[in-house]
């Protein structure tokens, strides 16, 4: 397996993570063409590829789809053409649940909505493309359905969570295991300005139902659609507002150093935080107003 990674020297937490004989580190620059490889390198990495998995991306939130389109949109059209030069190979390209929102229409053209507006051009892109052999599954990390009152939720493991005490028991446990990690790491992300929820599911279980797509298109022409959606639901909710509180609850953790909740989020997951985030629905305050930020 040939992992493209940005850096010369990865991180030792990602050499020890891929510590493997059968993992190749493959510098590459998802914002170039060719990914950043000579033609010759591009070529002999796609001669043993089996399948594509995309799931990286600029996750900035609050640019505009030209600040985004490089990353996020020509990485998708080389990794295409990648699985082409390796014989069709399937494409797994990890995009966004609010894509949903711009089905059978197009994002705003005015550059809002950048990061989801690029999610829909890289799906897009590959949906027109399929016909020149290509098959491409679209993997949508999807917000959690309904939550409130006594209603039943489906969760992504075909269980249910009835009733809003059940589920409220359940998201607490990651929110203290997010209060565990911010005794850890040091730093706490700073609430002052910053309202909304984080929607999650379990990372081993994304893991596992992304293994098994892939595994399944690597077995043959299956039939179907040459594109085919993949649905990822999210399994709990997380109010910002509640995080706030048990955090405030402690004055050793309230006292901490703050970190914009976007970069702290990223450092949660790096020490070790056991959810995927699928959604969120953040809304930002400053003088100029209120920014809301989704995937």
């Amino acid at each position: 397996m040939s992992l493209l990674f940005p850096d010369p020297d990865a991180p030792p937490s990602v050499q020890e993570t891929f510590a493997s004989p059968k993992v190749k580190l493959v510098q590459a620059d998802l914002s170039q063409p060719s990914l950043g490889l000579l033609p010759d390198d591009f070529a002999a990495v796609a001669e043993t590829a089996a399948a594509v998995v995309h799931c990286a991306a600029d996750r900035s939130f609050f640019e505009t789809y030209e600040a985004l389109q490089a990353v996020n949109v020509n990485s998708v059209k080389e990794l295409a053409r990648f699985a082409l030069l390796a014989g069709g190979a399937p494409i797994h390209f990890v995009s966004s649940g609010a894509v949903a929102e711009y089905d059978g229409a197009a994002p705003p053209t005015d550059g809002t909505d950048g990061y989801v507006a690029s999610k829909w051009a890289a799906e897009t892109f590959l949906r027109k493309v399929a016909p020149l052999g290509l098959r491409a599954y679209l993997h949508r990390p999807l917000p959690l359905p309904g939550i409130t009152g006594k209603d039943t939720t489906s969760t992504t493991d075909g269980t249910t969570a009835t009733g809003e005490e059940d589920w409220s028991a359940a998201a607490r446990a990651v929110l203290e295991e997010l209060v565990s990690i911010t005794r850890q790491i040091g730093t706490r992300p700073d609430f002052s300005a910053i309202d909304g929820h984080v929607d999650v599911a379990p990372v081993e279980r994304i893991v596992d139902d992304m293994a098994a797509s892939i595994i399944s298109s690597t077995a043959g022409d299956l039939g179907g659609d040459a594109v085919q959606v993949v649905r990822h639901v999210a399994q709990q909710r997380l109010p910002v507002e509640e995080f706030a509180r048990l955090i405030n609850e402690e004055e050793a953790l309230r006292l901490l150093p703050t970190m914009d909740p976007l970069v702290w989020f990223g450092e949660a997951k790096r020490a070790g935080f056991g959810q995927f985030m699928t959604a969120q629905q953040l809304v930002i305050s400053s003088l100029e107003g209120k920014l809301v930020t989704r995937r």
